[in-house]
């Protein structure tokens, strides 16, 4: 009986957070529309677009690997790899992560984007280790069965993240 009870309060957990995602993002959006006007509205979401495919290279594969190997190591209780795979997967995040911080940083410094974009993604660039840490992070949850927290980096904690950001950049 209660095998019921739990899968409901994953459902309406889980729900609620895709809501609150969800509301979010709106909010977000109208509020970014409104204040920066159509043509800086593109550019932020032009330069948000850069910063998604530049986080690729750190998190390509890794989150269904790290959900396949992290279940499989709590489900056999050997911690010791659990612990190694978590760290492994950490500092992948953060080496891959700064190697694609240097090459923007490269392509910024040598004017491969227009200076319009480029002015975001001096600022966004930062955003890349924090992204990939927060794909590996849900994964972890994800692995260890905890799927309301696992999804409370990337829908919760990352727009709420982008926001404090560029709101220090607009105000800066």
């Amino acid at each position: 009986m209660s095998e019921p009870i739990s899968l409901y309060r994953k459902f309406t957990g889980t729900a609620g957070v895709m809501i609150i995602s969800r509301c979010l993002a709106m909010i977000l959006g109208i509020i970014y529309a409104r204040y920066l006007g159509p043509e800086q509205f593109g550019l932020y979401s032009f330069a948000l677009s850069i910063i998604a495919m530049a986080t690729l290279p750190a998190v390509a594969g890794l989150p269904n690997l790290l959900v396949r190997e992290i279940a499989h190591f709590h489900l056999e209780e050997e911690w010791g790899l659990l612990k190694g795979v978590i760290n492994w997967s950490r500092l992948y995040v953060v080496s891959i992560s700064l190697i694609v911080m240097l090459i923007m940083s490269g392509a910024l410094y040598f004017n491969f984007f227009e200076s319009s974009v480029s002015d975001l993604l001096w600022v966004a660039i930062f955003l890349i280790p924090i992204k990939a840490l927060l794909a590996q992070q849900s994964a972890v949850f994800n692995g260890l069965r905890k799927p309301i927290f696992a999804q409370l980096p990337t829908q919760i904690f990352a727009p709420l993240m982008t926001l404090v950001v560029l709101s220090c950049s607009i105000f800066l």
